[in-house]
């Protein structure tokens, strides 16, 4: 019985010194994590919208599903025809080094969120757009490949030309 005793008020100082379980240390920095993203990305919501240079301005900022960020930027005329011009993986290369050297993408990377940028005209019109991981940011892998824009219209058959 002493044994019991002795077992039962040593758990007890354990919990009450603050033993904390695996799973709820895990939900706490989740949480945390949760705070810290909604935070950040109110703070980057009461700039917008935002010039970035003489073609374009981010004018927002959302959270998807997964908890990852989507930015949304304008582009003016002149840069549409600057894309168009350039080519979309010779921007999405020069994105990839702006973005190594960007304070802000390095507290995202830090946070370990994936950001997804899209670049469209004023009207909608998509123009590009690319996915910046955390290893992207740190150097150690590129800036994910660009992706299409899943409601282009496209041509579907060969039948009128």
């Amino acid at each position: 019985i002493r044994w019991v005793v002795a077992l039962t008020m040593a758990c007890g100082l354990l919990f009450a010194g603050g033993c904390v379980p695996v799973e709820d240390k895990k939900k706490a920095q989740k949480r945390k994590r949760r705070e810290t993203v909604d935070r950040v990305l109110a703070e980057v919501r009461a700039e917008l919208p935002k010039k970035l240079d003489e073609y374009s301005r981010l004018v927002r900022v959302e959270k998807d599903a997964s908890g990852n960020l989507d930015f949304w930027y304008e582009v003016n005329q002149e840069g549409a025809r600057v894309a168009r011009r350039y080519g979309r993986e010779r921007l999405r290369k020069s994105a990839d080094r702006m973005l190594k050297k960007s304070p802000d993408a390095k507290r995202f990377a830090e946070m370990g969120l994936t950001i997804h940028h899209i670049y469209e005209t004023r009207f909608g019109t998509h123009l590009l757009s690319f996915t910046v991981s955390p290893e992207a940011v740190k150097g150690k892998e590129t800036v994910g490949d660009e992706h299409e824009n899943p409601f282009a219209v496209r041509r579907v058959s060969a039948v009128g030309g």
